[in-house]
């Protein structure tokens, strides 16, 4: 199993009402990327910060999604649109040199997959972890040239 590096993109404190008063937990995003077209998402909750992090680096390693990298600009091969829930994501390839130019969420995402240059845009919903489930769709439906030069050569 590769090395997976990873970052927290969203932290929220949330409470509940018990008997004793208030209790209080944290949720964490957290993004996990190999730096070689692999990535993955993952949310969990716990009382403690360090224990909700364990487990969504877990959660995440249970989403991971494989894409193709172009090897001369190390972007994505073609032009996506996807949604997840109310949050829409647009992303573009790139030429080399551009940088990854995205919002946080997605920038984190790339940043952490090897991608390195990449134009993206969030639209719709801010939620951090909707954009970011988005992009994981999109990233499903990426295809390489060489997928479409062996289906064409099949039928």
């Amino acid at each position: 199993m590769p090395l997976f590096k990873h970052k927290v993109v969203s932290r929220r404190y949330v409470c509940r009402r018990t008997e004793g008063g208030r209790a209080r937990s944290v949720r964490i995003v957290v993004v996990i990327g190999d730096g070689q077209g692999s990535v993955g998402v993952g949310v969990a909750k716990a009382y403690d910060p360090l224990d909700a992090l364990a487990k969504a680096k877990k959660n995440a390693e249970k989403f991971i999604v494989s894409f193709p990298i172009t090897e001369k600009s190390k972007s994505v091969p073609h032009r996506i649109e996807a949604s997840f829930g109310a949050a829409k994501v647009m992303i573009r390839p790139s030429p080399a040199g551009s940088g990854v130019n995205a919002g946080e969420t997605i920038g984190a995402i790339f940043e952490l997959s090897g991608v390195k240059n990449i134009v993206a845009k969030q639209l719709g919903s801010g939620n951090a972890l909707n954009n970011a489930r988005a992009v994981l769709e999109g990233l499903r439906a990426l295809r390489s040239a060489y997928f479409y030069l062996s289906f064409n050569q099949k039928n």
